[in-house]
């Protein structure tokens, strides 16, 4: 269990999930989407899992189980068990986007995640504008406030700059929409410190963030998703030109 438990620790002293299969599916799911073990790559045989991890063969295989569920390995019999392309993954899944966020996703995924928003929040930002109640538009300003305060904190800064996309999410009232927020979250709090790695870079973000939140204040739904576009055009180049 001990090594169970130090692997889990290393990633940002996120709690541990309650039963062994949890930890132990939580551990090697981590290590999949870090890429850490790669496509294709079959896993050793129960015994050695069992060993590696201080665990019985059960947990081992609930802990499988539960990674295929999620589209992250295949179980053969005979052949044992081997990861799937990233393309079968339960990307929407909850623990899926979160084992993203805690592990380390490459420049690659970064971008597609980044293209995915480029595509969907824009729409978002302009639907906020005719749906967004008081209370709505009044959690936005909350969250851009945070990233004001925080600017000269990484870790303060990318949490409010998450909070601040999920609340647009949600003031659009539209349930799918709003599903996502997870993943845009798994994005931003992922990539942050390659697209703003000091203080410069967030008060230059802030500018954006502000056009954004204005615009859906003022209930300007050209404004809104032309903000949003720049915000998001600022953020993919800057994950380009970190991979150059």
């Amino acid at each position: 269990m001990q090594l169970l438990i130090s692997l889990t620790g290393v990633y940002m002293n996120e709690p541990l999930p309650r039963g062994l299969s949890e930890q132990l599916a939580r551990t090697i799911g981590i290590r999949i989407v870090s890429g850490d073990v790669r496509e294709g790559e079959r896993f050793e045989n129960e015994d050695i899992l069992c060993e590696e991890f201080g665990v019985s063969r059960t947990v081992v295989r609930e802990a499988m189980k539960r990674l295929s569920a999620k589209g992250l390995v295949q179980i053969r019999p005979r052949l044992g068990t081997s990861v799937l392309s990233r393309t079968r993954w339960s990307l929407l899944d909850p623990d899926v986007m979160d084992w993203c966020r805690i592990g380390k996703p490459s420049l690659e995924v970064l971008l597609e995640l980044r293209e995915m928003r480029a595509v969907l929040e824009p729409g978002a930002a302009a639907l906020a504008c005719q749906r967004a109640n008081e209370e709505d538009v009044k959690e936005i300003w909350r969250a851009y406030k945070r990233m004001e305060v925080n600017v000269n904190n990484a870790e303060g800064f990318a949490k409010a700059d998450a909070d601040f996309h999920v609340a647009i999410l949600r003031a659009t009232h539209n349930d799918y929409l709003i599903a996502l927020g997870g993943l845009i979250s798994a994005d931003l709090l992922s990539s942050i410190k390659v697209t703003n790695p000091d203080s410069d870079k967030n008060i230059k973000s802030l500018v954006f963030h502000l056009e954004v939140v204005q615009a859906i204040a003022g209930h300007d739904k050209y404004k809104a998703k032309e903000a949003m576009g720049v915000l998001l055009d600022d953020a993919g180049e800057k994950l380009r030109l970190s991979g150059s």
